[in-house]
């Protein structure tokens, strides 16, 4: 096998090129299953939105998260790091 065929990737079972914009609009429901990865990479902002409820992740690396009631369950541990300050707002802050 020569050098510049072993260094090409395999090949797809689909590729899709668009040069402009794309929208697809789905009546019902729509699923998407993927068997290990799925990755989607959006070059200013990626966004979503159900109802009131809605993910935003912007290139600068901020991310807002709205919601009428927002709740973080883990099995495990919840670890919050920053490098500036954590504030909390709200009506009553509890510990346990």
């Amino acid at each position: 096998m020569s050098r510049d065929r072993a260094a090409m990737p395999p090949p797809l079972d689909r590729l899709v090129v668009i040069d402009g914009q794309d929208r697809l609009t789905v009546g019902k429901d729509l699923s998407i299953q993927v068997g290990k990865k799925l990755r989607i990479e959006a070059g200013d902002s990626l966004e979503l939105v159900v109802g009131q409820a809605s993910l935003l992740m912007k290139k600068d690396g901020s991310i807002v998260i709205k919601g009428r009631r927002l709740s973080f369950e883990a099995s495990e541990a919840v670890d919050v790091k920053a490098s500036g300050d954590v504030v909390l707002k709200g009506g009553k802050i509890a510990e346990n």
